[in-house]
């Protein structure tokens, strides 16, 4: 706000009556003593030389810039606006990908369109584990959906540790079921063994034990776990006799031999091992 101060030129001290005469004080304009009409005071300079002495006082802006938007200073003191450069202003607009570019992104393998449903995903990913042969087919789909590409690698791995995991489950579940097989046929053996020494008052071999009909010709019979029967020791009064197992159930499962004598003891590793607890 610019102020100013008006200077009143100097008068005289009175004015005088042209009617009576008399001498009124200067701020009147009608004579007191007749009431004629006074003359105008008369300033004692010209008014052409007069100045004001007062200084901008910076509490309000120029008037020009008066009609500019307000600017929130956070409660400080006004200040200056800076006058606009009159450049054109960018407002903000689509980016317009060009055909190359897209074509370019394309290749590249860039996935276009809405993202993919995670709850999708997860739920593929534990049928995945659960089911590893659907799991292998849904990551092969995946592949080759650009959708759903990134998604084909979690889903796989998680088919191979479902796959782990059966794998894991039936080779432990057959470890503990691997020696039904042998310990049932050792105990057919030694059953039959115990007939021919009440019947024939001896023990006899295996290949007779077939012939007088104490065992089955097809004993012992082929199943889930390979194996064979060894007599060590074959005698009237006793005999020792060994179930062996395959090659590839002592190096896949570390399966032991059983052994067992004319008195139907049952020890494992050697004859002389711990005895075979079922």
């Amino acid at each position: 706000m610019r102020v100013s101060f008006l200077f009143v030129p100097e008068i005289s001290d009175l004015t005088v009556c042209p009617k009576c005469g008399a001498a009124n004080d200067p701020q009147f304009r009608y004579c007191l003593q007749c009431g004629a009409k006074l003359p105008a005071p008369v300033p004692s300079k010209s008014l052409a030389h007069a100045k004001p002495s007062g200084v901008d006082s910076g509490i309000e802006p120029p008037a020009d810039a008066l009609l500019k938007e307000p600017v929130y200073t956070g409660g400080h003191g006004g200040e200056t606006v800076p006058e606009e450069s009159g450049e054109a202003v960018n407002l903000p607009a689509y980016a317009v990908i060009e055909k190359h570019d897209l074509d370019r992104r394309k290749k590249a393998g860039v996935v276009f369109g809405p993202p993919p449903n995670g709850v999708l995903i997860g739920f593929f990913l534990i049928i995945g584990a659960v089911l590893p042969p659907i799991g292998v087919a849904v990551a092969l789909i995946w592949a080759f959906n650009r959708r759903y590409r990134t998604a084909a690698i979690p889903a796989f791995a998680a088919a191979l540790v479902g796959a782990a995991l059966w794998g894991w489950g039936m080779w432990s579940g057959a470890r503990r079921h691997m020696y039904d097989e042998p310990y049932a046929a050792l105990q057919t053996y030694v059953k039959a063994e115990d007939w021919a020494m009440e019947s024939r008052g001896n023990y006899l071999p295996m290949v007779e034990l077939k012939i007088e009909g104490f065992l089955p010709p097809d004993f012992p019979r082929p199943g889930q776990v390979e194996f064979a029967i060894v007599e060590h020791v074959m005698g009237p009064t006793g005999y020792l006799v060994e179930v062996r197992p395959g090659s590839e159930e002592n190096a896949f499962y570390r399966m032991q031999s059983l052994w067992a004598d004319h008195t139907g003891e049952v020890r494992i590793g050697s004859r002389n091992g711990p005895r075979f607890k079922r």
